[in-house]
């Protein structure tokens, strides 16, 4: 816990405690007794059987950082892992900021393939149409999309989406021999030596103690990389997102952000700002730019139904085209950033979070009429919404609390639980100029069940 004291020169001093991320994973426990509970008809909800659960109760676990990482030291101190489970839970996909994917065999524990990329890990429906494409070869089980670059990941500047095809057993359907990288830059290496050795005085010790050897090596590891990817499905400059749905339900396009940079600094040119692109991924190609929005788009989706795709951005609309025509169809204007949506499961109902999150509007889809408003506003971001699969009620987090509101009943609709963590400020990470850095957010995903709620939550320390 780092103490901030001011001097009398007006200069700043830290005091010796710290709090070290170590430190606070190890000493932090999610709160199990929350301020308001679920209820259903007057009694307070339980844990389900088994729960909470501790670090030490799982059936099995996977130590993978150091195949991950391997014995190369790392430009990045700190570690960021993604994982995804393919639709069929049989594999898993973990990536790093060391722009390695491991697939395992989720029943096995078995590494089955390691690919390159990183950041965040999509597990696409596969098309009927790419499968018939394969002309007789085998056909691909399902395909897992990420980002080719951290650096460009991170920054969202040329970042180029890729995607890999796998079979039943999580491997490449067709896998070139590897290539030698630091082999063949030993042969570079011996053919320039004599040269370097005449010419330039360079004797064969120097070389070698040079990292020559080393950059001729990492150089030709990227053309290696490149070479692997030459018939992947790619796009340039995409950023998928965190929220919404890329995919339409019979997998044949999907959705990326386009030049997705915020104009809070600045406005640009028309044609340089967020589009959302619609890309037929059978042909690998662009269908659609859908444009409208003036700041960086936050997320986007098909309807169930794929008749429809809706957008929201920092721009604070919510904006819905014809998914088959690409043409705009309408609209919401206001101010502050909106974060997020999800279309009702008839695909009838739209809702969205606006006003910096901390608004929630349930929309018509067809003509925009607004139906209902959450009666409260947030606080903090609400960015975690999931409708029902009736289409008449939802889930919903922000900050320390989660929802269910049926929104039909009423304006205003009603909500039927409300579940708040306990606010324990020790959880945080508290400064003495009484700045908080709040570290029991929560995001709890829900199980719908006919009869009753059960509260899933995990006990996280170690």
């Amino acid at each position: 816990m780092a103490h901030i004291k001011t001097n009398a020169a007006g200069n700043v001093k830290a005091s010796k405690t710290y709090c070290t991320s170590k430190r606070f994973t190890n000493e932090w426990s999610f709160p199990l007794h929350p301020l308001h509970d679920f209820e259903l008809d007057g009694e307070t909800a339980h844990f389900a059987s088994g729960h909470p659960r501790q670090w030490g109760d799982e059936s099995h676990w996977l130590n993978f950082r150091r195949a991950m990482i391997g014995n190369e030291p790392s430009e990045c101190s700190y570690g960021h892992y993604s994982a995804a489970v393919s639709p069929d839970c049989k594999l898993l996909a973990i990536a790093s900021i060391h722009e390695r994917l491991f697939i395992y065999d989720i029943e096995s524990q078995e590494l089955r393939q390691v690919l390159d990329g990183t950041g965040r890990l999509i597990f696409a429906p596969l098309a009927q149409e790419a499968c018939m494409k394969t002309f007789g070869g085998p056909t691909p089980a399902c395909m897992i999309g990420c980002s080719t670059s951290f650096k460009a990941r991170r920054s969202g500047i040329g970042n180029n989406f890729t995607f890999w095809e796998l079979g039943e057993q999580g491997r490449l359907l067709d896998q070139d021999e590897p290539i030698d990288a630091a082999a063949f830059a030993q042969q570079a290496v011996d053919a320039i030596l004599p040269d370097l050795m005449i010419k330039h005085e360079c004797n064969r010790d120097f070389v070698k103690a040079s990292p020559l050897h080393a950059e001729f090596t990492r150089a030709l590891s990227n053309v290696a990389t490149t070479h692997r990817r030459r018939h992947n499905t790619t796009f340039e400059d995409a950023d998928f997102g965190t929220f919404g749905k890329n995919f339409s339900s019979d997998g044949r396009y999907c959705l990326y952000h386009n030049q997705n940079a915020s104009t809070q600094s600045g406005m640009r040119d028309s044609e340089k700002l967020p589009h959302v692109i619609v890309a037929d991924v059978v042909n690998v190609e662009e269908r659609y730019r859908l444009s409208g929005h003036t700041d960086s788009i936050s997320w986007s989706a098909f309807g169930p139904d794929n008749q429809h795709i809706a957008s929201v951005a920092w721009d604070g609309a919510l904006r819905v085209y014809s998914a088959e025509s690409g043409k705009f169809v309408w609209s919401t204007s206001g101010t502050g950033k909106a974060w997020t949506g999800a279309f009702s499961p008839d695909s009838r109902h739209i809702i969205c979070s606006r006003g910096n999150g901390r608004t929630l509007v349930v929309h018509e889809v067809e003509g925009g009429r607004a139906v209902s408003t959450f009666p409260d506003s947030f606080h903090d971001w609400c960015r975690n919404l999931a409708w029902h699969p009736d289409g008449q009620q939802m889930a919903l987090c922000t900050g320390k609390h989660a929802y269910v509101w049926r929104p039909f009943d009423g304006v205003l609709g009603k909500v039927t639980q409300h579940y708040q963590v306990e606010d324990d400020r020790e959880s945080g990470l508290l400064l003495r100029n009484t700045y908080t850095l709040t570290c029991t957010d929560i995001s709890i995903f829900m199980s719908w069940l006919p009869e009753k709620y059960f509260q899933d939550l995990y006990q996280l320390q170690k």
